[in-house]
């Protein structure tokens, strides 16, 4: 599996501080409790309301990312970012008692800041290169399309690969991280009446936020159950063909 770079922040941060350094700080300091428990396995930094983690992995990294965006929108947080494929690395490190530099050697950081903020919402973008080194072995997954038609494979990493998909714009892909096994409708439809409430209370910059991750939890919704009810179906007309 390649390496990954992922670059996020927690959405809203600001307007929390301009009620109270207080509510600010315990929305942190739940941020930070959360990632601490949930990513075990990658190098992590953070700073404020910026999480940075690299590691040689990125299907395994996809997989705590998801827990940690699932987690987080369990109590409401919203966290926005992007993964890219290879493991940032720094020139050499100089340092005095009070300065230490850290230069990136290419463009990694970049892509994943750039990508992280060319969207609205609880999102976790995926960079394309990263994605078609992914799909290697099932090309046909890269769209809506190509995943309707051969949805009865299971290629390696199933449950990493059937939840990256194509942003609505068709420009990028994104983790449908939503997507629980044993998540019924009633559990999508709570999340998104709950995120709806709350965004009414807010002006329309932070409401688009909730707005595009309530659009995010229907299209996890909407492949869970597509993919459930298309292989039922298949299953379903095998057992006819072999009676």
């Amino acid at each position: 599996m390649p390496g990954f770079t992922y670059y996020g922040d927690l959405l809203g941060i600001s307007s929390f501080y301009r009620l109270g350094p207080k509510v600010a700080h315990s929305k942190l300091d739940r941020f930070y409790a959360i990632s601490l428990s949930t990513l075990v396995q990658f190098n992590v930094e953070m700073f404020s309301d910026s999480i940075f983690i690299v590691g040689d992995d990125a299907v395994a990294g996809l997989r705590e990312l998801m827990n940690l965006y699932s987690c987080l929108l369990g109590e409401n947080l919203l966290l926005r970012g992007a993964v890219v494929m290879g493991r940032l690395s720094f020139g050499p490190r100089f340092t005095r008692e009070n300065f230490e530099k850290r230069l990136p050697d290419d463009d990694k950081l970049a892509r994943a800041t750039g990508l992280e903020r060319s969207y609205k919402g609880a999102r976790l973008l995926v960079e394309n290169a990263l994605v078609e080194t992914l799909f290697s072995s099932c090309q046909e997954w890269m769209t809506h399309e190509g995943y309707l038609r051969t949805i009865a494979s299971s290629p390696e990493n199933e449950d990493v690969l059937k939840r990256i998909c194509s942003t609505p714009n068709n420009s990028n892909y994104e983790m449908l991280y939503y997507w629980k096994e044993n998540m019924s409708h009633e559990g999508y439809s709570r999340k998104t009446k709950e995120l709806k409430h709350i965004s009414m209370m807010y002006n329309d910059q932070l409401r688009l936020h909730y707005t595009e991750t309530i659009n995010l939890i229907h299209r996890s919704e909407e492949r869970h159950r597509m993919t459930e009810e298309k292989r039922a179906s298949l299953a379903g007309s095998t057992r006819l063909t072999r009676r």
